[in-house]
């Protein structure tokens, strides 16, 4: 069982707003034209907000379990630090990222897109941890 006094949730808040930052960026100015472009999202849907209320709140809400997640593996660290932290980060994002690959071949989804949600994950999941490490 995690020693949840352990856990240091100012770090957990401060993962989880990275997480919307990174992904900000990741789906805005970095890669958004590929990504609008292999889902063939036109600049006038991007325009419409409706339900993006929604996908705001439920993105926070998986970002704040992934980081009580990965909060909840560095207990079992001897020592959490910056290096464990991004370790762990790292391996959840393999675990995630594999499934998304998994559902991109069922599902015969764009590559594209699938190739930028796991650079997202991998890149975010790996910030995630070491803030939560780093801030143990």
């Amino acid at each position: 069982m995690p020693e949840w006094g352990a856990i240091p949730w100012f770090g957990v808040l401060v993962a989880v707003v990275a997480s919307q930052i990174i992904g900000f960026l990741w789906y805005g100015p970095l890669f958004g034209k590929p990504w609008r472009a292999a889902m063939g999202v036109t600049e006038e849907a991007m325009a419409d907000r409706s339900g993006f209320g929604a996908a705001i709140t439920v993105g926070t809400i998986c970002s704040a379990v992934s980081a009580v997640v990965i909060a909840i593996l560095l207990t079992l660290s001897a020592s959490p630090d910056l290096a464990s932290g991004c370790k762990v980060g790292l391996l959840v994002s393999l675990a995630v990222s594999s499934y998304i690959v998994i559902t991109m071949m069922y599902e015969k989804r764009n590559q594209t897109v699938s190739m930028i949600a796991i650079s997202n994950q991998i890149v975010t999941l790996v910030v995630m941890g070491a803030i939560i490490g780093k801030m143990w």
